[in-house]
């Protein structure tokens, strides 16, 4: 079966932005309304992955200094 040949009554849209440009603006308020308030930047806690990671890390280094440590004191 043979691909399907492009429309030439409208261009292809652009990779990134599938939508076309009349949509770009659809998520602004209309003129009156007030615009959403902004969140503060509120710092989230690190997901467990990552809490985990830094205390393996900090393990390793603490290792690493004893051993360093042990090493050049003979």
């Amino acid at each position: 079966m043979a691909a399907p040949s492009p429309s030439t009554s409208r261009p292809a849209s652009a990779f990134p932005f599938p939508f076309s440009a009349s949509r770009a603006g659809a998520e602004k308020p209309a003129e009156g309304q007030a615009l959403p308030a902004a969140e503060p930047n509120k710092k989230k806690p690190p997901c467990r992955a990552c809490t985990d990671f830094r205390s393996w890390i900090l393990d390793q280094r603490k290792q690493s200094d004893l051993l360093f440590l042990a090493t050049n004191n003979r």
